[in-house]
C-alpha cells in the first residue's frame, strides 16, 4: 500500500513524504486505514494533495488538483501474439457486451467480493493503440509534467520509450 510508506510504522519511522496515487486508489487506501493496525489513528484529514501549481488542498479537491488525465494503461504483447490477443480481447468485450444477462462482468469484481481482480473496475472498454504512439497514449497534459519531472531530474525513461523495446532484449 501506498498510503503505508506515508505512515510509516508504530515505531514512528517515516519511509516517505509523497506517494502518486489515482484519485480512486487514493480513497480506497484511504477508507482502508480504519481496518489497518498500522494507521491507527490516520484519517483523511492528515493527508494533503501537492497540486502542479505548488499550493496544497484537501484530498476531497483532487478534480482541481492534480497531475492530469491518468494515462490509460496498456496491455503489452509480443509482436507475433499482437493480432491474436488483441482479438480475443476485442471479442470478449463485445461478446459480454451484448449478452447483458451474464454473471460475468469483464471489467467488474465487486460481485467477487474484491476489486480489481482481472482489469481496472474503473476500465470502460478496450481501445487498439499500435498504431499510436506513447506521447498520443499518455496525452499532452501528462506528458508536458513527466517532461517537466525529468528536465529536474536526469531519466532515459523518455528516451527508452522511444525505442523497439523487443529489439533490446
Amino acid at each position: 500500500m501506498l498510503i503505508k510508506c506515508l505512515v510509516g510504522d508504530p515505531s514512528g519511522k517515516s519511509y516517505g513524504d509523497v506517494a502518486f496515487l489515482e484519485h480512486h486508489n487514493l480513497l480506497t487506501n484511504i477508507l482502508g486505514l480504519n481496518s489497518s493496525r498500522w494507521a491507527e489513528g490516520w484519517t483523511q484529514s492528515d493527508f494533503e494533495l501537492l497540486c502542479v501549481d505548488g499550493h496544497r488542498a484537501a484530498l476531497s479537491e483532487w478534480e482541481s488538483c492534480n497531475l492530469g488525465a491518468i494515462p490509460p494503461n496498456s496491455i503489452m504483447t509480443r509482436p507475433v501474439l499482437t493480432s491474436r490477443v488483441y482479438d480475443f480481447l476485442m471479442k470478449s468485450q463485445e461478446t459480454l457486451a451484448a449478452t447483458q444477462s451474464t454473471e460475468f462482468k469483464l471489467f467488474e469484481s465487486h460481485q467477487y467480493g474484491e476489486s480489481d481482480l482481472l482489469f481496472k473496475d474503473a476500465t470502460r472498454c478496450f481501445v487498439h493503440t499500435s498504431h499510436m504512439d506513447y506521447r498520443s497514449i499518455l496525452g499532452e497534459e501528462f506528458y508536458a509534467h513527466l517532461e517537466a519531472v525529468f528536465r529536474c531530474t536526469r531519466s532515459d525513461i523518455l528516451e527508452f520509450c522511444n525505442q523497439d523495446v523487443c529489439s533490446i532484449f
